[in-house]
């Protein structure tokens, strides 16, 4: 017989010899059935019920209502204050913002006159915007204010 490798006989090969010894063991499958470990217990099935935690852990967290009013006070003072107050800190920067252009557009000579109205509406919108926000987060609160 002729192989592409000269040196190559896989009669040699221990794996290819004739076996003389007893015919191989078949396996079967599956394998036996051998004793479950753990063993099977009694069914908890509805679990038992947990005792009941003492009423020390669950107390009622308070809310305390925001005044409107002082809000509107703090919004006065520095503008926006009383809107970031109520944790709406973006729109107080935004408001802050806004009142301080305005009072930049006011220092221009002779046009600046004419921003003064509005930088007295920028900072009328800070204080109403803060008594709005205090309401607003009475109301989600659940507090009427």
């Amino acid at each position: 017989m002729s192989t592409p490798f000269p040196d190559h006989n896989p009669e040699q090969r221990p794996d290819f010899q004739s076996q003389s010894g007893p015919p191989p063991q078949q396996s079967t499958w599956p394998p036996p059935q051998q004793s479950t470990w753990p063993p099977p217990q009694q069914s908890t099935w509805p679990p038992p019920s947990l005792p009941s935690p003492p009423a020390v852990m669950y107390q009622q967290q308070r809310v305390v209502a925001r005044n409107p009013a002082l809000y509107a006070i703090a919004s006065i003072f520095v503008a926006g204050l009383g809107t970031a107050l109520c944790g709406r800190v973006g729109s107080g920067l935004v408001i802050f913002v806004a009142v301080v252009f305005a009072a930049l557009l006011m220092a221009i000579p002779f046009i600046g006159l004419l921003f003064i109205p509005l930088w007295f509406v920028a900072w009328f919108f800070s204080a109403y915007h803060g008594f709005k926000s205090a309401k607003e987060w009475n109301a989600r609160h659940g507090i009427i204010s």
